[in-house]
């Protein structure tokens, strides 16, 4: 509400947290799992165009004994340039329909002679 009542016109994206510990069995995937949950219920609850939710942890598939895969985290921990390349381009289609097109910005000519 404070952001809403400060920056009306804004967009918040909300994302979920990755999941966190190599096993299905690590305490912190429950507590990770219920943040998502209240993230997203957020989002259903205020029914806002301007607030989206990213369900950040659909972008990394767990193993099917449910434990972390490897091919999306270094040290299941920081994420792989894959897991990061999926996770940008999930961020900017979720950004997308908030970002006007560059040539109507006011930074157009600088950002292409860049």
């Amino acid at each position: 509400r404070l952001l809403r009542s400060r920056w009306a016109g804004t967009a918040l994206v909300l994302v979920g947290l990755f999941p966190r510990g190599v096993a299905p069995t690590n305490p912190l995937r429950e507590k990770v799992r219920r943040v998502n949950l209240g993230l997203r219920s957020l989002v259903a609850r205020e029914g806002s165009e301007r607030l989206v939710y990213l369900d950040a942890p659909a972008l990394m598939p767990l193993l099917p004994d449910g434990s972390l895969d490897r091919a999306w985290t270094v040290d299941y921990v920081h994420l792989t340039s894959e897991m990061y390349d999926r996770y940008g381009r999930a961020l900017l289609t979720a950004l997308r329909p908030f970002i006007p097109p560059l040539a109507a910005t006011a930074g157009a000519a600088r950002i292409a002679r860049w």
